[in-house]
């Protein structure tokens, strides 16, 4: 009877190792994707900071001179307010996409908990509940992150490329300003 209640035992200790042991590849592999994806995010991140830096220290810098404001005609007051308009305008569509990241960065934080969860589980021997829909709706998160990650850098992209052109613009009406007044002076 004893012999029967320790094999019994082995088997159920041995059964038990082979159910957590059908979730390694799956659980790894997601593990895997997951590090790789937050490392992703975590780049564009800091790349989408350093972009709304750089704008703020553009538009504080697209100050038309006193010397040149003086001599400005309606003209070009009229193009510079159109200038730093637009500007503007860019910049809030930069606040908007700083918006949706940070969402985003919140619910991928809150699911890093479960993708943990399943690894420790996996590390213990001891996963409960319905792991495979676990790791299909955590592989879903994964898709939706590298999905939206390159819709943000093509927003990125497009709008510092607007933000470069607009400031390219506003430079060359300065230095058409200055030349202007400084053949007036002559």
């Amino acid at each position: 009877m004893r012999k029967n209640a320790l094999l019994m035992g082995l088997t159920l200790v041995l059964f038990a190792c082979n159910s957590v042991e059908k979730f390694r590849a799956p659980i790894e592999e997601l593990v895997g994707s997951w590090d790789t994806t937050t490392a992703a995010v975590t780049e564009f991140v800091g790349q989408l900071g350093a972009e709304q830096t750089k704008a703020n220290n553009m538009l504080a810098q697209m100050t038309v001179p006193e010397d040149l404001a003086g001599k400005m005609d309606e003209a070009a007051t009229a193009k510079v307010g159109e200038l730093k308009a637009s500007f503007t305008e860019q910049l809030g569509s930069l606040s908007t996409l700083n918006e949706t990241v940070t969402g985003f960065v919140s619910q991928w934080t809150e699911k890093a908990a479960e993708v943990n969860t399943l690894k420790e589980g996996l590390a213990a021997g001891k996963l409960s509940g319905d792991v495979m829909g676990q790791i299909a709706d955590l592989k879903e998160m994964v898709a939706s992150a590298t999905t939206n990650l390159e819709g943000w850098k093509g927003s990125l992209a497009g709008i510092t490329n607007n933000l470069g052109g607009i400031s390219q613009q506003f430079t060359t009406l300065l230095d058409g300003l200055a030349s202007m007044a400084s053949k007036g002076k002559k």
